[in-house]
């Protein structure tokens, strides 16, 4: 089962990829368009919208690079983040074990009884419990 540091590690890797090939796309394109208004200056009308396309390429381009930087940054910490939970979890586990466990619920307050329902067996009945459980089962 993935957790949420692994699935935000994959989402932002994956969106930083996309960003960068999307950055570069988009700058081949602002290239693309800055030759055609180089190739068509005798040609103002025509000159200037290239090089308007060429410009609001190269603007997104900018924009997909920092996008896919701050998601490559995210992905790294989503990693970090995975890690120490990685290693938390396991020096938890290992340091696992009963400490002085008496009761699983709480004194219940005065005035409160339990009341057994037809054919329930006696709430004082623990004749098939080990002794070591059998404290779990008092009622007071």
């Amino acid at each position: 089962m993935k957790t949420v540091a692994s699935h935000l590690k994959d989402h932002h890797a994956t969106s930083a990829r996309f960003h960068e090939g999307a950055s570069a796309d988009l700058a081949q394109l602002a290239k693309h368009f800055g030759d055609a208004a180089a190739a068509v200056k005798d040609n103002a009308p025509l000159s200037r919208a290239y090089a308007g396309l060429s410009n609001a390429a190269s603007r997104l381009s900018t924009r997909h690079k920092a996008h896919g930087d701050y998601h490559a940054a995210q992905a790294e910490e989503s990693q970090a983040a995975e890690k120490a939970v990685r290693v938390r979890d396991e020096n938890d586990l290992s340091k696992i074990a009963p400490d002085g466990i008496r009761k699983f619920a709480f004194t219940p307050p005065s005035g409160v009884r339990a009341i057994p329902r037809a054919g329930q067996q006696p709430l004082n009945d623990v004749t098939e419990v080990d002794a070591d459980f059998e404290e779990f089962l008092k009622v007071s």
